[in-house]
């Protein structure tokens, strides 16, 4: 609500389980433009499939709701992707390795890089934010039978790899700044469990479309 660009829709989704629970403080920001929308609970895949799925042309950005945003947040996001049209823009992005045996563990790879190249093994955590442009999908990003049967805790391992399979990359936006948690929101969070699982979710994609 306070950046210094302003995007044409600020939604947040929630699972219909979840709504009752949200608090007054966010309920009053509706009257700011805030929209508030139930879908299924499609776990961490809510942030951008029912998105995807309603506004299919639409230039789309996900964040998570646990980190602080400076106000220039998704104005450096969109200078990016004018940057690089048709490519994925991210404040945060890893570089996947590889060894004789394939990929090598999550926990190897190299973090928070500042990769601009259009490079196969970039890889962005949508975390901190990410720009997906219209049509830098393939058709099969909105699976959902696929996607959570394969990797339904790792959001960024599915569209990364839609991502490749429709020939394009990601790239890092250029800007650095900390990693601001919101006090007491990483008591359970998704990261801490991802750190462990990944290696797993991303092997079933491997298994199941090959190496990106």
């Amino acid at each position: 609500m306070t950046q210094s660009v302003r995007p044409d829709r600020v939604i947040l989704w929630l699972a219909e389980a979840d709504r009752h629970a949200l608090p007054p403080v966010v309920e009053k920001l509706q009257r700011d433009g805030l929209e508030i929308r139930c879908c299924d609970d499609l776990l961490s895949f809510k942030k951008i499939i029912p998105t995807l799925s309603s506004y299919p042309e639409a230039d789309i950005v996900t964040v998570d709701d646990d980190l602080y945003l400076w106000s220039d947040w998704l104005k450096e996001l969109i200078v990016a992707a004018e940057r690089f049209p048709g490519n994925i823009v991210t404040h945060r992005l890893h570089k996947i390795l590889f060894n004789e045996q394939g990929i090598r563990p999550y926990k190897d790879w190299p973090q928070n890089i500042g990769d601009q190249t259009e490079d196969p093994h970039n890889f962005a955590t949508g975390g901190l934010g990410a720009l997906y442009p219209a049509g830098c999908f393939c058709p099969e990003v909105l699976n959902r039978v696929a996607f959570m049967q394969l990797c339904p805790q790792a959001d960024d391992v599915w569209l990364y790899w839609m991502v490749r399979r429709n020939g394009r990359f990601e790239l890092h936006s250029g800007t650095r700044h900390e990693l601001v948690n919101w006090l007491g929101s990483q008591e359970t969070s998704l990261w801490n469990r991802n750190k462990y699982e990944n290696d797993i979710q991303i092997n079933a994609m491997v298994k199941t479309y090959g190496l990106p």
